[in-house]
């Protein structure tokens, strides 16, 4: 058996210094790319969703969330004096109905092109149910460091009823 006295104290710096590292760059990256812009959508979604279902307020936090991975302004929380975009206020209409009917969610096929990320987004109830698959259009505006999606965008990517 290793025994750590045994190794010179001088030898675990480095060691030390190098999980540092790598826990600081995982935990800062963990929140980046459009993998988690969806997540961080869906996760201010279900928060709403679940205060809806309560009679709760919904809270101001999970609003901006909301605002923060939308590419359209989807207004203020309470009454906005600036309209909100209709496909804004769409896209959210459609992952509340996925939550309101009780389904979970798990990202699926993603397709890369240089600034735009399409994102299978699969909702399924349980493991016997069909899943319904939408896909979401991930955008990294010019000259913008965040990946924000494309309401517009994931709008055309659906099938007409």
């Amino acid at each position: 058996m290793f025994n750590v006295w045994s190794v010179p104290k001088a030898s675990l710096l480095p060691a030390f210094l190098l999980a540092c590292l790598v826990l600081f760059t995982y935990s800062t990256l963990q929140n980046y790319g459009p993998e988690s812009t969806v997540r961080k959508f869906h996760t201010a979604l279900h928060s709403i969703s679940q205060a809806q279902s309560n009679n709760k307020q919904i809270s101001k936090r999970d609003w901006d969330a909301l605002r923060s991975v939308i590419e359209e302004d989807i207004g203020n929380l309470g009454g906005a004096s600036d309209p909100a975009n209709r496909d804004g206020i769409a896209i959210i209409g459609i992952g509340l109905e996925q939550f309101r009917l009780g389904k979970t969610y798990s990202l699926a096929r993603m397709d890369r092109l240089t600034r735009e990320v399409r994102i299978a987004v699969l909702y399924q109830k349980n493991a016997k149910s069909p899943s319904l698959p939408i896909v979401w259009v991930v955008d990294k505006p010019v000259g913008g460091r965040e990946w924000k999606i494309s309401a517009r965008k994931t709008l055309s990517a659906m099938p007409v009823p």
